[in-house]
């Protein structure tokens, strides 16, 4: 099994299933999100097995695995639980955008008060051997995690959980507002390119200021919801373009040779 494969396709399975979530009803987005969790979390139980039978080849990939792997699809599965939560709440509050807005209110207190969430935010990796190493594991009794068998678990890969299913909950919440809010708007649109293309373009137009908004997260979010897309975390997407070894403009390198091919046509 090629587990950092494995997860990446169950991740791109359930979301493209999510671009409808927005405009779903409450008892639909609850019924589709026990579905995904429940499909997660069969494939986690899959790697799972598979990591306890073949362990790691040596420390640096258990520390990708349990920093980067492992928190991706654990706190998607923390994310569907936590919506069936909110969306069999909500409507018993008859101003559904205030309702969201709580939310979105309650997770960032969540990730205010998360212990590990400067470290993740500014890519730190000095304490990773600390962290995400499951020798070094710090046992907690939070009962908020459904993951604490110490074989398959560090203390800090179930933070990184934490804060992934926080930003996700902050994130749906703010397009299911906008769903409310501007409800005549029904423009579907499918990007056909890959993620880091349309994160290229994104700050190609940002750093060219071709677009009067200087915040690279409000741009992002608007091209998520013309294009139904989750771009996930811009800033982590962009260090991604930028460790490229072919160059960190592939996409837009493309662009301009496409249209200048079809003018000289022309």
């Amino acid at each position: 099994m090629e587990v950092q494969k494995t997860i990446e396709n169950a991740l791109k399975s359930v979301e493209n299933k999510e671009l409808d979530f927005i405009s779903l009803n409450s008892k639909e987005l609850i019924r589709e999100s026990i579905r995904l969790s429940l499909s997660l979390e069969e494939t986690l139980n899959d790697i799972k097995a598979y990591v306890l039978e073949t362990g790691f080849k040596n420390k640096k990939e258990e520390i990708l695995f349990f920093k980067t792997l492992k928190p991706k699809i654990s706190g998607k599965i923390a994310f569907y639980k936590k919506l069936v939560e909110i969306e069999g709440y909500s409507n018993n509050y008859p101003k559904q955008v205030k309702y969201y807005k709580k939310q979105i209110r309650k997770a960032g207190k969540r990730l205010k008060n998360n212990e590990i969430f400067k470290y993740y935010q500014t890519l730190q990796s000095d304490r990773d051997a600390i962290y995400f190493l499951r020798n070094n594991s710090i046992s907690s009794n939070d009962n908020f995690f459904f993951e604490m068998d110490n074989n398959f678990t560090t203390y800090y890969d179930l933070r990184l959980s934490d804060i992934i299913c926080n930003e996700t909950i902050i994130e749906f919440c703010k397009k299911r507002i906008a769903f409310l809010t501007k409800r005549p708007i029904d423009i579907r649109l499918k990007w056909n390119g890959d993620k880091n293309s349309l994160v290229e373009l994104i700050y190609a137009l940002q750093y060219s200021n071709s677009i009067t908004e200087d915040n690279i997260k409000k741009i992002a979010r608007a091209f998520e919801y013309v294009f139904q897309i989750d771009l996930g975390d811009i800033y982590h997407a962009f260090y991604k373009v930028k460790c490229r070894t072919k160059g960190g403009t592939l996409f837009l390198d493309k662009l301009r040779d496409t249209l200048k091919n079809q003018i000289e046509q022309k």
